[in-house]
């Protein structure tokens, strides 16, 4: 089983790994790291930041772990799993999609219960992004998770990254929906949290 990268806190010099659980053995298997990371520190309990300084924040670890800062806001309802090594996405994305995404962040902001921005795929030097929270306490993620309500990011290591396929046309999207329908129950993975190069605070 491979290893994924997890950092809290900015403190230098200690190493800090977590085996992940291989929920998406579908977008192939996990490549391995032995890279440093920050350690775990006692998290203060601070005002977590707006909207735009989160997604200054996520633009900085994108671009520090290789991906395009051109953040694409997804919804599930834009994606289609195949059950294979690519998924599907429909465009013309939303334009109220930013706007939903705000209000997601605000609302789990506001239950204190930590969130996380992460990566669904990459397509035409864009990065495709979502946003989720625990609605509930038993949804609250074990092991690595802000426990004062504070932001994590999240990107998928690009090994087992899924290739992402645009359709732009809204009757083939329909059939695709129908073909693919079964597969459609993994999505609740792909949109929760799952990262596997991590950064909490």
């Amino acid at each position: 089983m491979g290893k994924f990268q997890t950092q809290i806190g900015q403190l230098p010099g200690q190493v800090l790994r977590l085996n992940p659980y291989g929920r998406f053995r579908r977008f192939g298997t996990l490549a391995p790291s032995d890279a440093k990371i920050s350690p775990n520190r006692k998290m203060a309990s601070t005002k977590s930041p707006g909207f735009d300084a989160a997604v200054a924040r996520f633009r900085a670890f994108l671009r520090a772990n290789n991906y395009s800062e051109n953040i694409v806001w997804v919804m599930p309802e834009d994606i289609l799993l195949t059950g294979k090594r690519f998924l599907y996405v429909r465009v013309p994305i939303p334009a109220d999609n930013e706007r939903r995404i705000r209000r997601m962040y605000d609302e789990g902001m506001t239950q204190g219960r930590g969130l996380l921005m992460g990566t669904v795929c990459r397509m035409n030097q864009s990065t495709y992004c979502y946003v989720w929270f625990p609605k509930s306490g038993e949804e609250i993620p074990q092991g690595i998770w802000p426990k004062d309500g504070d932001l994590k990011l999240s990107a998928r290591e690009k090994s087992s990254s899924p290739a992402a396929r645009p359709i732009n046309h809204r009757v083939l999207w329909m059939l695709l929906k129908l073909w693919h329908h079964k597969k459609q129950h993994m999505k609740n993975l792909l949109f929760s949290e799952n990262g596997l190069i991590t950064e909490g605070r």
